[in-house]
């Protein structure tokens, strides 16, 4: 049943993903425990100020992506980031969503810019 829970909710993925969710859900068995740990607590994080005195001491070593629809990193926080530090880089990936790292395309996005940011 929990096989077929992880292939609903990630049908898009790639079967070299869908092969470590169910390599990790049939051996891990923690893995559920952290699962309800996180989703009871993370949104408590999240509301947390974000630290700025990082973004200050590390802006130029710093590029924020976001995409258009994470509800945990909103593109409302990127305008605020942006606000406060108007030269910190960015980037929105109109073609990403938040869970990128589970769909091959996607993750090949993602590290196509983040090796774009580092040979600059």
């Amino acid at each position: 049943m929990i096989l077929s829970i992880v292939k609903l909710l990630y049908s898009h993925a790639s079967e070299n993903t869908i092969r470590i969710l169910e390599e990790y859900f049939l051996t891990k068995k923690n893995i559920f425990a952290n699962i309800f740990f996180l989703a009871d607590t993370e949104f408590q994080t999240l509301t947390e100020d974000l630290d700025l005195d990082f973004f200050k001491s590390n802006l130029k070593s710093t590029v924020l992506f976001y995409c258009t629809d994470d509800l945990w990193a909103p593109l409302s926080q990127l305008e605020f980031l942006k606000s406060k530090f108007p030269s910190i880089k960015s980037e929105v990936l109109a073609l990403i969503s938040h869970d990128f790292c589970v769909n091959d395309d996607q993750c090949e996005l993602v590290a196509s810019k983040v090796m774009e940011y580092l040979m600059a």
